[in-house]
C-alpha cells in the first residue's frame, strides 16, 4: 500500500489488502442445431476477475482525505475489443465520497465501479470540470459542506470559496481501456461533515473481458 504525498492525508490510514486472483471456467457456448442450419457461427465471451477481498481500516474516526493504491495486478496487454470494469462494495455515507481510479503506467483513469449509476458527492475543484460527462437528463445536487444549495454546477466550479460538491449521472464511466499490462487501483476517499458515516470499502475486483474474443488466463503476482 501506498501513500499520495498530499498534505491533508490522513496519518492513520491502515489498511488490509488480501489479494486473489482466478480465471472461472469461460461460459459454455450453446451446441449448433445442424439438423435446422448450415451456416451456424458459435462464439465465446471469457471475463477473468482480479481481486482485493477486504479493505481493513482500523481507526474508526477519518479526517477529511484519504487514500490507498494496491499492489500491482497484473491483467496482461489488452487486444482489440479487450476492456476491463471494476467492482466494488462501498459506502460513501451520506455526506462523503469515494473517488476510484485505474493507475495505467502514469496515468490515473477515472472509472466508476459497475452497478454504480450515480456519482455522490464529488468534490469540486476550482476552475475543473468533474471527472466524467454528465448526463444532463438526469438530476444535478450541489452541496456546500453537506447541505444542498442552490447554485449551478458553473457558478460552484468558478467560486473561489471551499466545500462545493456535486452529485451526478456520469456517461461512459464503466469500461475502461488500459495501455499497460500491469495496473493498480486507487481510490480517494473523502468526508465533508465529521459527525456522519464516514466512507468505506469493503472489496474491490476488476474485471476484464473479451467479447468475442478468446483470452489468455493471467494472475496477481
Amino acid at each position: 500500500m501506498s501513500k499520495l504525498p498530499y498534505s491533508d492525508y490522513a496519518d492513520n490510514l491502515v489498511s488490509t489488502l488480501n489479494t486473489d486472483a482466478k480465471a472461472p471456467t469461460p461460459p459454455s457456448s450453446p451446441k449448433p442445431d445442424t439438423e435446422n442450419s448450415t451456416d451456424t457461427i458459435v462464439s465465446k465471451k471469457y471475463s477473468y476477475h482480479f481481486g482485493i477481498d477486504s479493505i481493513n481500516f482500523s481507526q474508526v474516526r477519518i479526517e477529511q482525505n484519504m487514500c490507498f493504491i494496491s499492489e500491482n495486478i497484473e491483467v496482461g496487454y489488452l487486444q482489440e475489443d479487450e476492456y476491463i470494469q471494476l467492482t466494488s462494495e462501498f459506502n460513501t455515507g451520506e455526506n462523503g465520497s469515494i473517488e476510484f481510479y485505474i493507475l495505467d503506467g502514469s496515468e490515473a483513469k477515472s472509472i466508476l465501479p459497475i452497478g454504480t449509476e450515480v456519482v455522490l458527492n464529488e468534490k469540486i475543484f476550482f476552475g475543473l470540470r468533474p471527472r466524467f460527462s454528465i448526463n444532463n437528463n438526469e438530476p444535478i445536487t450541489i452541496k456546500k459542506n453537506g447541505v444542498v444549495v442552490d447554485v449551478s454546477l458553473e457558478q460552484a466550479i468558478n467560486s473561489n470559496e471551499d466545500g462545493y460538491t456535486v452529485s451526478y449521472s456520469p456517461l461512459d464511466a464503466h469500461d475502461l481501456i488500459v495501455k499497460n499490462d500491469v495496473v493498480k487501483v486507487k481510490a480517494i476517499l473523502r468526508t465533508y461533515n465529521k459527525n456522519t458515516e464516514a466512507p468505506s470499502i469493503k472489496r474491490l475486483a476488476i474485471k476484464k473481458y473479451g467479447r468475442n474474443s478468446l483470452w489468455k488466463d493471467s494472475t496477481i503476482n
